[in-house]
């Protein structure tokens, strides 16, 4: 609990920079992480612009899922890079 107290002032929704502008911002997340939830992708897309996001589903941790491919999410973060460059 203190620990919870003690980095809340950290929160980019409590200091207010989630509503800010910022340049065009992806967030990769699996429907079953389990080192950062998945509700975090949702707060973030609820603030500001302009914010995409990825989740696939069902993956773990950055979207990753032992068995698939290792390059799979790293060549899907490059397409949306490559994207945002070319506008």
């Amino acid at each position: 609990m203190k620990f919870l107290e003690a980095v809340a002032p950290l929160s980019l929704k409590t200091m207010g920079l989630l509503d800010k502008p910022s340049a065009p911002l992806l967030g990769v997340n699996g429907k079953l992480d389990d080192q950062a939830p998945v509700d975090d992708i949702y707060l973030l897309l609820e603030h500001g612009n302009p914010k995409s996001a990825k989740i696939p589903i069902p993956r773990h941790h950055m979207g990753r899922t032992p068995g698939q491919p290792a390059d799979e999410i790293a060549t899907m973060i490059v397409t949306w890079l490559k994207e945002q460059l070319a506008r």
